[in-house]
């Protein structure tokens, strides 16, 4: 028969070796040995080095450079469609229009802009236009 004491410790053990700041010793290893261990650092692999090819152009710009090309274009869309976004939110639909036409004019495959300037033209009452510009989102979105 088990005592009450031995299983209140049996407990209080098991309750303790549930949280995550206990520290698991090894046989033979006290507690202050194993906390004053440092960490071994371990260096990352240096990735290699890229290579140009042979027939490269050498007026032709480094990719990273083409990168930084297409990101203004990228921002214009991306702040033109968020400009859109507020406006639509605030009830200024023929803003919400003229930022969104922004956004498709300088990508037209952006879906959710063609389908944003459906809802904006449809709250001003151009059925017309919402009705072209919601045709207009299904044909990308499917594409």
């Amino acid at each position: 028969m088990t005592s009450h004491a031995s299983i209140s410790a049996l407990l209080a053990g098991a309750m303790l070796a549930g949280c995550a700041y206990i520290k698991r010793v090894p046989p033979g290893q006290s507690l202050n040995a194993a906390m004053a261990k440092k960490a071994d650092l371990v260096a990352l692999p240096t990735p290699p080095p890229q290579a140009i090819p042979a027939n490269a152009n050498a007026a032709e710009p480094p990719p990273a450079v083409m990168n930084d090309a297409v990101a203004p274009h990228t921002e214009q869309v991306a702040d033109a469609f968020t400009l859109g976004n507020l406006c639509l939110q605030q009830g200024r639909y023929a803003d919400a229009i003229t930022a969104y036409e922004t956004a498709v004019k300088a990508d037209p495959n952006f879906a959710e802009a063609w389908n944003n300037l459906a809802i904006a033209y449809q709250n001003l009452g151009q059925d017309d236009k919402a009705l072209a510009a919601f045709r207009k989102y299904k044909t990308v979105a499917l594409h």
